[in-house]
């Protein structure tokens, strides 16, 4: 892959960059609107090393994947004029399929096609530091900070070539296609081709068990799931876009970077590699809050660390109104 400016690529190619394994976390929001603590905590390295147990040629993939990225990132370093690291120009299209039924309500909210448009703004002006708090992260990290030039952009045309706004509107519901697995062959039937779009399901019961808070679920899109059509980002229709407030908006953007291999950036604790990259300090937990000062965090229950990058999409602080780049 090059860095032009105006490249576009086959999602097949995005997969294989940032391919990986299963990431099986959720954001939870209580129905009284404020944040659940317990529902925020995710699972997802006991998780993996299911996933990995079970098969170990994933973890293969994803091993190697790490490798080659780090590799490439310092083979090909791209800087813009003031000399900061900037990312090629992508355009990912995407499809939302929204359930709901008849009328797609999910838990007393509706989604709309103007609530799906407003997302995907919202997504984007997150992933390209447009969002209006971008200017106000803590000094601490506002010299690391910086954005991806990626664009998802409504899909045009449908598999078999016909025009589409990018939104396939469904009568079921869709309950259970958070699950890692048992409606596969629903979700596959649903799916337009992994190796061309970015799949959304826009559902209200994600694991098919009545509860209502669970926000989103994501997976790594590794080779197997592209071949099965079973690459997906999974979300309650609650929680989309104006359907809910501002700032937990963004824990779809959360959701969305997962699918492109971003890693929570608590992930490995204080003995490994926290999120992978250089300039995200270890912490061992999700923050859970948003930190101000650099006395706020202990040095002993964050590895050492005055303060964690509380303020980054990829920690869990989407209910506690702090997530900023």
């Amino acid at each position: 892959l090059n860095y032009m400016k105006t490249t576009k690529i086959t999602f097949l190619a995005l997969l294989l960059l940032f391919g990986g394994v299963q990431s099986l976390c959720a954001q939870g929001r209580q129905e009284d609107g404020l944040p659940d603590r317990n529902k925020q905590l995710c699972t997802t390295h006991e998780a993996m090393e299911v996933y990995y147990e079970a098969n170990p040629q994933a973890k293969a993939e994803h091993e190697a994947l790490e490798k080659f990225t780090q590799q490439y990132a310092q083979a090909h370093p791209v800087t813009d004029n003031l000399g900061k690291p900037t990312a090629a120009k992508y355009r990912i299209p995407v499809v939302f399929h929204v359930y709901g039924g008849a009328t797609h309500t999910f838990w007393g909210k509706t989604v709309t096609k103007a609530i799906v448009v407003g997302a995907l703004a919202d997504l984007n002006k997150d992933f390209q530091g447009l969002n209006d708090d971008y200017g106000t992260v803590n000094s601490t990290f506002a010299s690391v900070k910086s954005t991806l030039d990626i664009s998802f952009e409504f899909a045009l045309k449908k598999p078999d070539g016909t025009a589409t706004d990018g939104i396939d509107w469904k009568t079921t519901t869709g309950a259970g296609y958070g699950n890692g697995s048992g409606y596969d062959s629903k979700i596959a039937a649903d799916a337009w081709d992994n190796t061309k779009y970015m799949n959304i399901y826009i559902v209200a019961d994600l694991y098919n068990d009545g509860q209502s808070t669970n926000s989103g679920v994501c997976w790594y899109p590794d080779v197997s799931m592209t071949t099965a059509k079973t690459a997906r980002l999974v979300y309650n229709g609650q929680y989309l876009g104006n359907n809910t407030t501002k700032e937990f908006r963004s824990v779809f953007t959360h959701e969305v970077g997962h699918f492109l291999n971003l890693a929570h950036t608590f992930d490995t604790g204080c003995s490994g590699t926290g999120d992978g990259v250089s300039d995200t300090p270890l912490h061992n937990s999700t923050s859970l809050g948003c930190p101000t000062s650099q006395t706020s965090k202990t040095p002993t229950s964050d590895c050492g660390n005055w303060q964690v990058n509380a303020e980054n999409y990829m920690d869990y602080n989407g209910a506690f109104d702090c997530q900023k780049m």
